[in-house]
């Protein structure tokens, strides 16, 4: 039970009640406060004028001032910015010095790579920003004027019902999803990938894209938009690899992870490959990705608890605390207990690498929405709502709330940006709610999205949708860096016909050299 009213967080009662840690189960989470609030056990405290920054003992945190001491730059997570330097204390201090400025600051931090929040106070200027698909999430509490990781971290009192969000109920069950900002709370909202957040007023403003962010390219636009891309990512990952270890990179037979190793193979000597198997597909998956890592002369880590015994968990109290724990640091329904296995079965520590956001590359939400791109036509904001997938049935008739939010947000988006709706919501709505949560219950190893760069996202949603559907993009990258796996067939027999139609085609397949 959580009680109606304390001065310890809703997630520092939950804790206390299930006998766990407050420092371990949110060990990769911040606080943003400014009232007098007692600490959180096991959290670093960071004064920033007049804000108290509290993180966790997991989660990177780089602090410098501006000159004269006029104000703050903290950088919490791990980032890769623009020169390929990892965002450290060091690093910050010197970018703040040669920078001045807050808008030229956040411009340095907001082109960083990786998972990520950063808070600037400077004069009249006191924001907090995202990385660019919020995998590092952030939700605020206006009239507390209180901002966190997560609601049990932000909350100091019961969960008030959300009635604004028609969905809130189902989602909260984890049986249709949030968007448009909205949690299980009435006055909690998550911050938005791509706005920042005034401290001083908790609105939101767009950050990106900008003008020249997201472009329409020609045929030579688009090569050399791709190989960016893959010096780009060859840059993130080679900058992550020397940063710590270990380093964990996942292999399969998907697209994602092969255009990750595809971008990963000058730096694989300092990576630990891994796969993960649970059932039949995902263990056809660990099979390609074993003959992928021996092909390359590297070891690779499978776990697979269903079928070796020492992956397997049979300690049931450890399953419990983890479920817990779990619970309590993302505020969601339980995992399967599997799950938990698989998440916790590689040695702890260091980063892991997902490919996650590769997804843009293939223009995941799409679908039949390329018509309107191929076609020149209107959005349809039906179309567009239905592709979010907010819940099992179409919420679009019922509730017209959700039309209106989408109306709301869509008129955000102007010049290219707004010929990229699907790629934006993806980002906004999706990923954000998704492993801007989930990750913070992963506390085993650090998880990090290498293509969360507004670089890149930029390039590959400027690249045409239809021809990111089709593969042609990332195929190209794996025969450019990968050539000996050229014809190594995908895990879904689905792509690989996909990638064969298009050898067959009888006009020239996009190709990279050089």
């Amino acid at each position: 039970m959580v009680s109606s009213s304390s001065s310890a967080c809703i997630g520092e009662q939950l804790c206390r009640a299930a006998d766990l840690n407050v420092g371990d189960v949110f060990s990769q989470q911040f606080r943003l406060i400014h009232k007098a609030e007692p600490p959180l056990p096991g959290r670093t405290e960071h004064q920033l004028g007049v804000w108290r920054l509290e993180t966790g003992p997991k989660l990177p945190v780089a602090i410098t001032e501006f000159a004269q001491g006029s104000g703050h730059a903290a950088f919490m997570g791990v980032g890769v910015d623009r020169d390929g330097n990892v965002v450290t204390d060091h690093v910050l201090k010197a970018k703040v010095s040669a920078l001045k400025t807050a808008e030229a600051v956040a411009d340095y931090m907001a082109h960083c790579a990786g998972r990520y929040a950063f808070v600037i106070i400077l004069d009249d200027v006191e924001r907090l920003y995202l990385d660019p698909v919020g995998s590092l999430g952030a939700v605020y509490d206006a009239n507390e004027g209180r901002v966190a990781s997560t609601l049990n971290l932000v909350l100091h009192r019961p969960v008030i019902e959300n009635q604004s969000y028609p969905l809130a109920a189902l989602a909260a069950e984890d049986k249709a999803r949030f968007a448009f900002g909205h949690t299980a709370d009435q006055h909690v909202r998550r911050l938005l990938p791509n706005h920042y957040l005034d401290l001083t007023t908790f609105r939101e403003t767009r950050h990106w894209p900008g003008e020249g962010d997201i472009i329409e390219p020609d045929e030579a636009q688009q090569t050399a938009l791709v190989t960016g891309i893959v010096k780009r990512l060859e840059q993130i990952v080679a900058a992550l690899a020397n940063h710590t270890e270990p380093v964990y990179l996942p292999l399969s037979g998907g697209i994602d992870s092969r255009v990750l190793l595809a971008c990963a193979r000058p730096s694989l000597d300092r990576l630990t490959l891994f796969s993960h198997a649970e059932n039949q597909q995902s263990r056809k998956d660990s099979r390609i990705a074993t003959k992928l890592a021996r092909r390359l002369g590297q070891n690779i880590l499978i776990s697979d608890p269903l079928r070796t015994d020492p992956d397997r968990v049979v300690d049931p109290a450890w399953l419990k605390r983890t479920d817990d724990a779990f619970r309590i640091a993302t505020a969601k329904a339980a995992l399967p207990s599997l799950r938990y296995e698989l998440v916790w079965s590689l040695p702890p520590g260091g980063l892991l690498m997902r490919g996650n956001v590769v997804d843009f590359l293939k223009a995941v939400l799409w679908r039949k929405g390329t018509r309107e791109y191929t076609n020149g036509t209107e959005h349809s904001i039906n179309f567009g709502i239905k592709m979010m997938n907010l819940s099992g049935w179409d919420p679009l008739h019922a509730h017209p709330e959700i039309r209106a939010e989408y109306e709301a947000w869509l008129s955000s988006l102007d010049g290219m940006a707004s010929k990229r709706i699907y790629d934006l919501s993806f980002t906004e709505h999706f990923l954000a709610n998704g492993l801007g949560n989930t990750y913070y219950g992963h506390t085993n190893n650090f998880y990090i999205c290498p293509f969360s760069d507004r670089t890149l996202l930029g390039a590959a949603n400027s690249l045409p949708p239809d021809r990111r559907i089709d593969l042609e993009y990332t195929q190209a990258i794996i025969d450019w860096r990968l050539p000996e796996f050229s014809k190594t067939p995908f895990t879904r027999p689905a792509s690989t016909q996909r990638v064969a139609n298009l050898r067959a085609a009888e006009r020239q397949i996009f190709t990279l050299a050089g």
